[in-house]
């Protein structure tokens, strides 16, 4: 082991910014009450899977992510999945096919950061020592490491399933570790275990393998595994959000590696349990499936609703963000191992709706910590309903009373007040009666100046018809009787002015 592997361990994680993507399979949903708890959920990192379907999606997504990390989650190996078969399909047939398609990988990404999280399942199943040792696993898993290794800015970590065989998984980790440089592990991939199970988990291991860290996927592990069902199960919720903010100094990232509400198959199988349900394909989206991990989630016990009450979608926490997935063919395995998604897609980014341009970076904060129950979901009493605004709240202006004002004018289309509470914006009406016409500010104006415009008129009107009058007296003469009783012309008012 070299000095460098050794001081990679005790390197702080610094996340910076991590590229965020929205998963295509999204674009599937034709439920509207699922739209609000999506609009949550792509805010959040989730692992592009890079899988052998013929194409090569690694370009366009580091052009979308414009410098901000990736995470890519390599699916690529030969007889891939061999022991269950949902995701076992794939171009790479033999040892040079998949050393030619991970060096494609690594000629395309160059000296960028990126997290990689090698072939989830692989050393579980070399692990129990059965057909993935038979297709030569450990050999291309080891060539995997070695080419990624030659980007001095790659964190690389070699996928543990939660299920493996301890002491030959950790036989086989050291020799990878000794092929290139290796980070740790990422455990419960696309499973449910609980965080605190996986914590635990990360902790016995790297105590094996000299102080080797973890990434613990929480896509769906906000209940644990009560009956170890790995296939669309039931009792699953969403897990927290990602972060780089564990609590614990060898847990370097809580990830989603598996999208939330994509199927995990169609878990119609004899070694299912009665927690499995029935799903589309692998890698399919599947409304039941986030529905219920949703309502029985993270989000929902923290007061943002359960599905179909079309709330508005939850803030992204301040936490990690990363690519979602140009999803990969799923890794089904034996009852407890993880499954992966099928289906090879290309990111759409981020964006607020309706259209995606350009991939977001999120600066990335330590969020607090996070809320993990070990077996089930605890209600919170919070709810984060959104504001609303009573319309009886707003007064509408009196008419102004003065006896000079002219009569009012009247108008017909004067627009309705606008509605601020919660159905104005799904077109609902809150109210069985009209709305009152709220006089506006400068209305009032208008008729304020024009009551005093007419009063001023009035009263210049009324002095010139006296001045008039007067003149028109002026020039009258003044008539009187004398002591005789005879009529005698006096001197008028003009001529005593």
């Amino acid at each position: 082991m070299n000095l460098a592997t050794i001081l990679l361990w005790f390197l702080p994680v610094t996340l910076g910014s991590l590229c965020v993507l929205e998963p295509e399979s999204y674009a599937a949903n034709t439920d509207s009450s699922l739209a609000s708890a999506i609009a949550t959920l792509k805010q959040n990192p989730i692992g592009t899977w890079i899988n052998d379907d013929g194409s090569n999606h690694v370009p366009g997504i580091l052009s979308q992510c414009a410098g901000a990390t990736p995470v890519f989650v390599i699916y690529g190996l030969p007889n891939k999945d061999c022991s269950g078969g949902y995701s076992n399909r794939g171009t790479n047939k033999n040892a040079d096919d998949y050393r030619n398609w991970i060096q494609n990988i690594v000629t395309t990404v160059g000296s960028a950061d990126v997290i990689y999280i090698v072939e989830p399942d692989a050393v579980g199943l070399i692990s129990q020592g059965t057909c993935a040792v038979d297709n030569g696993y450990e050999a291309n898993v080891a060539t995997a490491v070695k080419l990624l290794s030659t980007n001095a800015n790659a964190q690389i970590y070699v996928d543990l399933a939660a299920w493996a065989e301890q002491p030959k998984a950790v036989s086989v980790l050291k020799a990878l570790q000794s092929a290139g440089r290796v980070k740790g592990v990422s455990i419960n991939t696309s499973n449910y275990h609980s965080t605190a199970e996986m914590v635990t988990l990360c902790e016995t291991y790297s105590s094996a393998l000299n102080g080797a860290h973890c990434i613990i996927d929480t896509s769906r592990n906000f209940n644990g595994s009560p009956q170890n069902e790995w296939c669309n199960a039931r009792s699953a919720g969403i897990g927290a959000p990602p972060t780089s903010d564990t609590g614990n100094p060898l847990v370097d990232y809580f990830l989603w590696l598996k999208v939330p509400g994509e199927s995990d198959g169609i878990c119609n199988d004899g070694g299912r349990t009665s927690d499995a349900m029935v799903g589309p394909p692998a890698g399919q989206f599947f409304a039941a499936g986030l529905t219920s991990l949703w309502n029985q989630g993270y989000y929902a016990a923290h007061g943002n609703g359960q599905a179909g009450e079309n709330k508005p979608a939850a803030s992204a926490p301040p936490t990690t963000a990363a690519p979602t997935s140009a999803t990969a063919e799923p890794s089904s395995a034996p009852t407890g191992q993880t499954n992966a998604p099928t289906t090879t897609v290309t990111p759409a980014i981020l964006n607020p709706p309706p259209t995606t341009t350009s991939a977001t970076t999120a600066t990335v904060a330590p969020t607090p910590k996070p809320f993990y129950p070990e077996s089930s979901a605890s209600g919170s009493t919070y709810e984060a309903d959104p504001c609303e605004i009573d319309e009886s709240w707003i007064a509408t202006m009196p008419p102004l009373n003065t006896t000079d004002a002219p009569e009012p004018v009247t108008t017909t289309n004067t627009p309705e007040a606008v509605n601020l509470a919660v159905g104005a914006s799904t077109g609902e009406s809150n109210s069985a009666t009209a709305k009152p016409t709220i006089l506006t500010p400068g209305a009032a104006v208008v008729i304020g100046l024009g009551a005093v415009v007419a009063i001023a008129a009035t009263a210049i009107a009324v002095s010139t018809v006296r001045r008039r009058r007067r003149r028109e007296h002026a020039d009258e003469p003044v008539v009187a009787l004398d002591s005789t009783g005879i009529a005698v012309l006096m001197s008028t008012p003009a001529a005593k002015l």
